[in-house]
């Protein structure tokens, strides 16, 4: 505790952490980054958890969460923590990495989810999957949380 207390108030931690993230999220894979950058976007928005359903039916078995955590290599059961009600990130720093690294794919995959979702979404359920949609067409969250103003006037009227 007192090498972390030293490190925030004299040293490059968060600096060496930004570099040492760098190289671990080039060893995952393309599906897996994606599902990371989900979790950031649900993380921002507020939405409590991101359902085991949305994981299941999206992701399947291309994704193991299950597997032993070795000291030698990080796997993504490293950043993601899941339980009964769904998946999250594990901490915010991983959260503002994320977000910062992959602003140009925050559009597409907010949209990707809320293809998917939109299939669930009734106006007289006020389940998951309607809170879900809710926050993602949120302006605040959008433009203020995520920055994507631009992404709002060009691709959500296309959609």
């Amino acid at each position: 505790m007192a090498n972390l207390i030293a490190s925030l108030t004299y040293g490059n931690v968060f600096k060496r952490n930004k570099n040492k993230l760098n190289i671990t999220f080039k060893s995952f894979s393309d599906l897996e980054k994606q599902l990371l950058i989900e979790l950031a976007i649900f993380d921002t928005a507020d939405i409590e958890i991101y359902p085991r359903e949305l994981f299941t039916e999206r992701y399947g078995k291309r994704i193991s969460l299950d597997e032993d955590v070795t000291r030698n290599m990080a796997k993504i059961v490293d950043y993601v923590r899941m339980d009964e009600n769904g998946l999250s990130l594990r901490n915010a720093i991983i959260e503002k990495y994320i977000l910062i690294s992959n602003k140009k794919e925050l559009g597409d995959r907010i949209i990707d989810i809320l293809r998917y979702v939109s299939r669930y979404v009734s106006e007289r359920r006020n389940d998951i999957w309607y809170i879900i949609f809710q926050c993602l067409l949120k302006e605040d969250i959008l433009e203020n949380r995520l920055k994507l103003k631009k992404m709002i006037s060009k691709e959500f009227i296309s959609v």
